[in-house]
């Protein structure tokens, strides 16, 4: 079985000083395979973190992804598209 986390507008530390402790503590390294962000990441170190729980990582830009660049679209296998638009908001279609 594959355990995907589709997960997305952290906004640390503009919205947010960080992610809750008991959400936390659900995010073990290898228990999930796939990550799917829909954006606003923010910082290097949110990324670096969801790098550290799963070995496959895909991210699409946030309006406030300011330290980095992502793709606006991300294909992966499965018949998933990550999309991030424009107009302020993410989605996950299949």
């Amino acid at each position: 079985m594959v355990l995907v986390l589709c997960i997305g507008d952290f906004h640390v530390p503009f919205r947010s000083s960080g992610m809750p402790k008991k959400f936390l503590e659900m995010l073990v390294p290898g228990k999930i395979q796939t990550v799917l962000c829909t954006g606003n990441l923010c910082t290097k170190s949110t990324l670096q973190y969801l790098r550290s729980i799963a070995p496959d990582v895909h991210v699409v830009q946030g309006d406030f992804d300011l330290e980095e660049e992502y793709p606006a679209e991300k294909a992966r296998t499965g018949n998933v598209l990550l999309s991030s638009t424009c107009e302020r908001t993410s989605r996950i279609a299949s």
